[in-house]
């Protein structure tokens, strides 16, 4: 439906467990819809090199873009502890995460070059490699989106090694000073800001509903909760410290503290980190968006999934659809 509709691309999260309960992997799901579909970009959101060796990962992206006729992206990051620690994995500091990621790229890249006649060593804090080869090359470039919520190091990280940045929860305003990092990282590096996607995901109800509109607004606010920097950028200061979501396991007691302190943040300041309304008044929310920098949005519907991906895509102009 969403390739009939006119849209680009399409994200599936990479998580073994989250607040919402179990997940599907993405990279499974990718070829199945590969086979279904023939022009619509697959990228997962986020994977993470603590749990996928990023050797594994360098063979699956290259299988997927062969079945995919290139429509594949890696999306990476640093990771959480929901996906670690409930499973006897490692949850290093940040730090430490950070650098792991940049070895993680610079080993996947290495291997996508490899070949039994030229073989590849790296000698890293996290990953060692010698004389490895995986000799299948990728169909086309796969580009590589880094998930990075507002870490100064992570954002720095997006403008020296990716070709693209997706961003969690923003409004426009956070999302113009976070892009900001990420230029300046890039210029210093030598690189030009149209080297890089920036995508910027819109928590959406399309709805005038009151109803609708209370329960996304909730739903946006116990995000919030554990996102607090972007709500400090706002102007906004949480008077709990709680987890943020990288450190944040998905129990019910981390629920029950999100649900005892997301009443706090004021209507104004969440409805800045949603659109919701008509469809024109999501689309305007676009374009504040792309005046702050994005080249790419991703939809994260909180309701209705099939009925306002209808509508959106019914309504898209031509100059957004690009």
């Amino acid at each position: 439906m969403a390739e009939k509709m006119g849209f680009d691309s399409f994200w599936v999260s990479d998580h073994l467990t989250d607040f919402q309960g179990a997940k599907i992997d993405p990279w499974t799901t990718f070829g199945a819809i590969a086979r279904e579909t023939q022009r619509l970009f697959m990228g997962s959101w986020v994977t993470d090199a603590q749990r996928c060796h990023p050797a594994k990962l360098a063979q699956i992206l290259a299988t997927l873009s062969h079945i995919s006729n290139s429509r594949v992206a890696l999306g990476i990051g640093a990771g959480e502890a929901m996906n670690t620690v409930p499973f006897g994995l490692p949850f290093r500091d940040p730090e430490s995460r950070i650098a792991q990621l940049s070895e993680a790229l610079r080993v996947i890249r290495l291997l996508w070059a490899s070949t039994s006649e030229e073989p590849v060593s790296f000698d890293g804090r996290f990953f060692k490699l010698q004389d490895a080869w995986l000799n299948l090359r990728a169909r086309g470039k796969i580009p590589v989106y880094l998930g990075i919520f507002g870490s100064r190091k992570g954002l720095e990280l997006v403008g020296k090694q990716g070709d693209g940045w997706l961003a969690w929860i923003n409004s426009p305003e956070t999302f113009r000073l976070r892009s900001g990092i990420i230029r300046r990282a890039m210029k210093e590096a030598g690189r030009t800001p149209h080297a890089l996607d920036f995508v910027a995901p819109i928590y959406t109800c399309l709805s005038n509903d009151r109803r609708r509109i209370s329960q996304a607004l909730k739903a946006i606010k116990r995000t919030l909760v554990r996102e607090r920097y972007a709500l400090r950028l706002m102007g906004f200061q949480l008077p709990h410290t709680g987890k943020t979501f990288q450190n944040t396991l998905a129990t019910e007691s981390e629920k029950t503290a999100s649900s005892q302190a997301y009443a706090e943040i004021p209507d104004d300041v969440a409805l800045r980190f949603l659109a919701c309304g008509s469809a024109s008044s999501w689309i305007e929310r676009v374009e504040e968006f792309k005046s702050a920098g994005a080249t790419h949005v991703i939809i994260l519907f909180l309701d209705h999934v099939e009925e306002q991906l209808k509508m959106i895509g019914s309504s898209m102009p031509v100059a957004l659809r690009a």
